[in-house]
């Protein structure tokens, strides 16, 4: 009598020689055992039904030598967490990951650059590190490899088959393109060497897609490229510095960005010390809102234009520009990038500017906006129409005639003192009803 005991690995009442999968792992007998499967269907032989001969054996596809013992020794292999898509930026890192339900014995991160069809093993050169690992890192990723999928092989002993992971896809976004470095110049307005610099004036050189960027202003490049707080300069518009370095930031709508160098240069200016054009208009009434009391005039002021360029030299493309004060003519643009020159130098009213204005001129070449002038060159003073005041009673004086010869004579030395009463730098002339004119200073006595 021959005594014995038909094997049921995983327990689960199918005896192993009819069992596909004896130890429950996932990995058909057939595989485990070191045949062929061709067709995946857990049979031995790549048709299905398989081709037998008289005795019911498989032909034609091996098989029937002892087989490996990995098809009973039950070694599952399962994921926990897929490797996820990544999306990073034009030579960022890109990092993928993967977490097993069990450890595993080896992990082979592979490659596919046809949409899945074809996967090649990577190793452990540029850009790649940590392939045989749970975590691959592709160092400084290039726009070629948009679109390129990720996956890794997981293998166990006992487990024949192996377990290939989810593919997960790199998305790579373009940085910005910058020209550095760039130079600010700035016209010393006090010959200190210290100026105030408009930042932002450099922008669109920086980058033609400006418009659709964000800038930030560091006084450090490690700070531009860790967006560092604390050496940020935030009054771009008005940054008070001596020739220094300014590192632009310089970010895209995918948050992706590039760093440029911009210099800043205080420059002398080339108009001589001294120069200056006074303007003066006698306050006048134009509308119950701009009264002859509101120390408002129209100016024109617009033949200052040649007079400078008289005084520069006549090799040099520039342009002169005016503004109502220091802050707009160094600043040059508003925070939406317009200018804050004034535009009708013939016409002119000093709105905001009673009485006193200083005219700030800006003289700058067109070639690489290097300063050659800077300054209140000009001034407009607006003066205040003298106060005639009353004289007798409405003006008239008035006294009895002692003698009826219809003649008296008054005394007249106060009249203009009268009329005055303090006020300097005035003159007065006098006519007479018809249009006659009277000496002035007026005679002290009059018949």
């Amino acid at each position: 009598m021959i005594s014995y005991t038909l094997a049921d690995t995983d327990g689960n009442g199918i005896f192993n020689y009819v069992a596909l999968d004896s130890d429950n792992d996932t990995c058909n007998d057939v595989i485990e055992a070191g045949y062929t499967d061709a067709n995946g269907d857990g049979i031995l032989g790549a048709t299905s039904p398989p081709t037998v001969n008289a005795n019911g054996l498989v032909t034609g596809a091996g098989g029937y030598i002892n087989p490996n013992t990995n098809y009973t020794i039950a070694a599952p292999i399962s994921i926990t967490t897929q490797p996820q898509d990544v999306t990073v930026c034009e030579l960022q890192n890109a990092v993928f990951t993967i977490t097993p339900a069990v450890p595993v014995d080896a992990y082979l991160w592979q490659l596919s650059t046809d949409n899945g069809v074809t996967w090649i093993t990577l190793t452990n050169t540029a850009p790649y590190s940590g392939t045989t690992t749970a975590t691959l890192t592709v160092t400084s990723v290039t726009p070629t490899m948009v679109g390129y999928l990720y996956r890794v092989v997981l293998n166990r002993n006992g487990n024949s088959c192996g377990l290939n992971s989810d593919p997960a896809t790199l998305t790579t976004y373009a940085l910005p393109v910058v020209n550095s470095p760039l130079t600010l110049v700035q016209c010393d307005d006090d010959t200190d060497g210290i100026s105030s610099f408009n930042s932002t004036q450099k922008n669109s050189l920086i980058s033609a897609n400006a418009a659709f960027e964000t800038f930030t202003y560091f006084t450090t490049q490690t700070g531009a490229d860790t967006n560092d707080a604390s050496v940020q300069i935030t009054n771009v518009t008005a940054y008070t510095t001596s020739n220094t370095t300014v590192w632009v930031r310089v970010e895209n709508a995918n948050q992706c960005y590039r760093v440029a160098r911009l210099n800043l240069i205080v420059s002398a200016t080339q108009i001589p010390a001294g120069t200056h054009w006074d303007f003066i208009q006698c306050d006048y009434y134009v509308s119950p809102s701009n009264t002859d009391t509101d120390g408002i005039a129209n100016f024109d002021f617009s033949s200052v234009t040649t007079q400078i360029q008289g005084l520069l030299p006549t090799t040099a493309a520039y342009t002169i520009t005016y503004y109502k004060n220091e802050a707009d003519a160094l600043a040059e643009v508003d925070t939406n990038g317009n200018s804050l020159a004034i535009t009708n130098t013939a016409n002119y009213m000093n709105v905001g500017y009673p009485n006193v204005q200083q005219i700030w001129v800006r003289v700058d070449s067109n070639v690489d906006n290097a300063c050659f002038g800077l300054g209140p060159y000009i001034t407009l003073t607006v003066q205040a129409l003298p106060t005639l005041h009353t004289v007798g009673t409405n003006n008239v004086i008035r006294h009895c005639d002692d003698d009826q010869d219809g003649s008296y004579t008054f005394n007249t030395s106060s009249l203009e003192s009268t009329i005055l009463q303090g006020q300097t730098n005035v003159n007065i002339s006098y006519t007479t009803s018809a249009g006659t004119s009277i000496s002035s200073p007026f005679h002290p006595t009059l018949s």
